[in-house]
């Protein structure tokens, strides 16, 4: 998804769960990473930090997220909702998420779907921003759609029925 952003010039902003502890991005995503993207350390389960709050001030156009990251009940469904309560329309990519335990997940995806964010994936997602086969980037979009991609394990087709918090 970051080399799909890159073309299409869609900032991406990364940040790092208490990095003294579990260690800093993967050399595999940054490696992708632009220059002036630079990982924002943060002990809080949300990414949404004032670091990066700051980040999204600089883009007030910029009304929609595709959120990706580990721990899909924890970080991943904190920083959801902090989204969704700054009135953003988040769009998680189910097969950019992840967590220790296939449950932890099925049931972080579940209920970020609840509390109302757009489940998608890669595919859907970069065609939904592209809408045209003659939009300026689909050519590039199109090469990274083609490449194999490790296929995630699916969230369980039955609705989990959770309480209320």
């Amino acid at each position: 998804m970051i080399r799909a952003a890159n073309v299409m010039g869609i900032p991406v902003v990364v940040t790092e769960q208490y990095p003294e502890r579990f260690g800093s991005t993967s050399s595999q995503i940054a490696s992708l990473l632009k220059p002036a993207c630079k990982a924002i350390p943060k002990t809080t389960f949300s990414m949404v930090t004032a670091d990066v709050d700051a980040i999204l001030a600089e883009h007030p156009s910029r009304t929609q997220i595709l959120l990706t990251g580990i721990e899909a009940q924890v970080c991943v469904f904190q920083t959801a909702l902090d989204l969704l309560a700054r009135d953003y329309e988040v769009h998680v990519l189910v097969d950019g998420v992840s967590s220790s335990r296939t449950l932890d997940r099925n049931v972080g995806i579940s209920r970020m779907a609840q509390h109302g964010a757009f489940m998608s994936c890669y595919e859907m997602a970069l065609l939904q921003l592209m809408r045209d086969s003659k939009a300026p980037h689909f050519k590039a979009i199109s090469e990274l759609l083609k490449e194999t991609r490790p296929e995630p394990e699916l969230p369980s087709p039955r609705p989990l029925l959770l309480p209320k918090l």
